[in-house]
This record gives structure tokens, sequence and C-alpha cells, in this order.
């Protein structure tokens, strides 16, 4: 048997969607937050939570900038 629950994201103030339907519900990741840069491997590793200042400072902090934000 196959069940499935519709769900959106969310980790700031707001989800994409500003509804999704009275059979679904908003997964609030804003608790799940966390951000390490390896700067010997020149890679972040960020939680699903996680806002761009928050990654922005870390990389910053690091002593690198950030020019795009994307999925390996």
């Amino acid at each position: 048997m196959k069940n499935t629950i519709p769900f959106v994201p969310k980790a700031g103030g707001h989800s994409l969607w500003s509804t999704i339907g009275g059979e679904g519900f908003i997964l609030d990741l804003s608790l799940y937050t966390g951000t390490q840069v390896d700067a010997a491997k020149q890679t972040v590793t960020m939680k699903g939570g996680v806002l761009a200042q928050e990654v922005y400072n870390a990389v910053y902090n690091a002593g690198y900038c950030v020019s795009e934000l994307s999925p390996a």
C-alpha cells in the first residue's frame, strides 16, 4: 500500500507556498540549522533549516565569499 501526504518545507518566516491545502502540512525546519565550513576541501555543509545569511556569515568568517548557492 502506498501512502502520500503533501507538504512544503519552511525555514524562514514563510514557505514558498502560502497554502498547502487541508490534506497537507508545512514542515517547519527553522530549528534544524547549522553550517560547517571545511576550508581544506573548500566545501560548506548546511542543515535543512539554514537561512542564506547564516551561510554567508560562516563562509566569510572562514575567509571566503559566496558567489552562488546551489546544491552539489
